[in-house]
């Protein structure tokens, strides 16, 4: 009877989605594309850079975020 709802809230609960991927490594990604003026979907898997679909999706948030504007002018190639 109440053992169910005891034993449902013990037990975390669990992502079914995958595996996040840190903003570092997705950042590392992109500068690798840019770097190597490769085709950015053929940033290779065994780099550990992840998939290169996850890392431009990552790169399109910031841009909307606008976090590439709140960076100091001195980063910038003008």
């Amino acid at each position: 009877m109440g053992t169910d709802r005891t034993a449902a809230a013990a037990v975390p609960e669990q992502s079914q989605g995958p595996r996040p991927v840190s903003d570092r490594l997705c950042l590392q990604g992109i500068l690798f594309v840019l770097h190597t003026d490769m085709a950015r979907q053929l940033l290779p898997l065994e780099l550990m850079f992840d998939s290169a679909q996850i890392c431009w999706r990552r790169l399109d948030r910031w841009q909307k975020a606008g976090v590439f504007d709140q960076l100091p002018k001195s980063c910038s190639r003008r």
